[in-house]
């Protein structure tokens, strides 16, 4: 945690990550929901990397929200109508009542191994000041699994790619009308060779966009751009097909710019 923002009266030393991290694009920061016991905290950063903790003045003069849920789990609703419950928490309480543990036994015709603790559910415009749901407990309660809060990063487009062995494989897109006449490939291809080759309408090869004549890539980027020797860019004003041929490395992407 970065350097807190203003007094904290009551520290929390001791930090569990139950809890959510949501990336908020309009706000230029992510926003961080985090436990300790039953109280649930909250802090920001710009870059992921280095959080503040806001003097919320909600539980005491700290960056506490009004939230006394276990392991929080927090959406932001896009598809919500009414702003007062853009954001919406599922959360894990003790202290069941014999009446509320009735109710869930008749809704879900079962019982459950921890009786003492059950998931309720609240809303809440801003993620700050939260409103329990009018039916509440939802779910019967169970042990938690939590997963620490990490960062990870992959490449551009890099989730999935078509991957070439050792003997040369072809992709061939659909017939479209390219809308720019830059091509650059998103591909790992350093332990091989990656050509593109330019087919019309008819499925002929057109004049000098053949692999042959293709600027071999034997790199790796997510925007590297395809030359051929005669040609720097794709032809303009009618349909094409592309054909990539590769070994030894995968394909993430192509564009057309």
């Amino acid at each position: 945690m970065g350097t807190r923002q203003g007094v904290q009266r009551r520290k929390d030393r001791r930090i569990y990550i139950y809890g959510t991290v949501l990336r908020q694009p309009e706000r230029g920061a992510s926003r961080m929901w985090y436990n300790r016991a039953f109280r649930t905290f909250y802090s920001t950063s710009h870059e992921g990397l280095c959080w503040q903790r806001p003097v919320l003045n909600l539980d005491g003069e700290n960056n506490a929200v009004a939230l006394d849920f276990h392991s929080p789990s927090i959406i932001r609703d896009e598809t919500e109508p009414d702003s007062a419950r853009r954001y919406k928490v599922l959360g894990c309480k003790f202290g069941v009542s014999d009446e509320e543990a009735r109710v869930l036994e008749t809704r879900f015709r079962a019982g459950w191994p921890y009786r003492d603790r059950a998931y309720y559910a609240a809303y809440s415009a801003d993620g700050l000041k939260w409103e329990p749901y009018p039916v509440n407990p939802v779910l019967p309660g169970n042990d938690t699994i939590t997963l620490a809060i990490a960062r990870a990063a992959w490449r551009l487009d890099g989730l999935v790619s078509l991957h070439g062995g050792n003997s040369q494989g072809m992709v061939e897109t659909v017939l479209f009308r390219p809308e720019g006449n830059r091509l650059t490939v998103n591909a790992d291809v350093a332990r091989g060779r990656l050509a593109v080759e330019v087919v019309d309408s008819r499925g002929e090869v057109m004049l000098g966009y053949g692999k042959g004549s293709c600027i071999p890539l034997a790199g790796r980027g997510v925007q590297q751009v395809v030359q051929w020797e005669t040609h720097r860019r794709l032809p303009m004003g009618q349909p094409v097909q592309l054909r990539f041929y590769w070994d030894h490395g995968d394909l993430y992407s192509y564009s057309v710019q």
